[in-house]
């Protein structure tokens, strides 16, 4: 089987692991670094490329461009946000009133499903932080795009 997502295209220079894709992909990478037994500098390499893949990921599911009403409503979908909103001002702040884990997220649109959301960003840092191989590699998300709209405070998070 082969497919060319950049999570599959990432675990592909890998061959001797076999990496399922029906998995998470935070938590196929931690068993490609424990398969491989790496050390400090080789996992942070392998790391820096893996953040790559996921946001192209991210980008190759919903898109980069923040004019897009289409890429908004399908993000508004995939956050589960019950009446997807009709203009891009409306997605944009439904969006931002989501708090959601974006490992999670993405693993639910790659398997066709819907994620769950939180009902503030201390609910979903308690989340993220009590659950192995949930943060999102930050190094690499704020790049910009839709992306960037999703990011919240996990070590820090506020109140709300």
């Amino acid at each position: 089987m082969s497919s060319n997502t950049p999570l599959d295209a990432f675990f592909a220079t890998y061959p001797s692991f076999a990496y399922d894709p029906s998995a998470s992909a935070t938590a196929e990478f931690a068993r490609t670094c424990a398969q491989f037994r790496w050390g400090e500098k080789r996992r942070k390499k392998a790391h820096r490329a893996f953040s790559t893949a996921m946001v192209a990921q991210f980008a190759a599911t919903f898109g980069t461009d923040v004019g897009s009403l289409r890429s908004w409503q399908a993000l508004c979908e995939a956050i589960d946000i019950e009446e997807v909103p009709d203009t891009l001002t409306k997605c944009k702040k439904a969006v931002k009133r989501s708090h959601v884990n974006i490992v999670d997220l993405l693993d639910a649109a790659m398997h066709g499903e819907r994620t769950r959301g939180f009902p503030s960003e201390r609910a979903l840092s308690k989340y993220t932080l009590g659950t192995p191989n949930k943060i999102f590699p930050l190094d690499r998300a704020k790049a910009g795009g839709l992306l960037r709209y999703l990011l919240r405070q996990i070590i820090r998070p506020s109140g709300r």
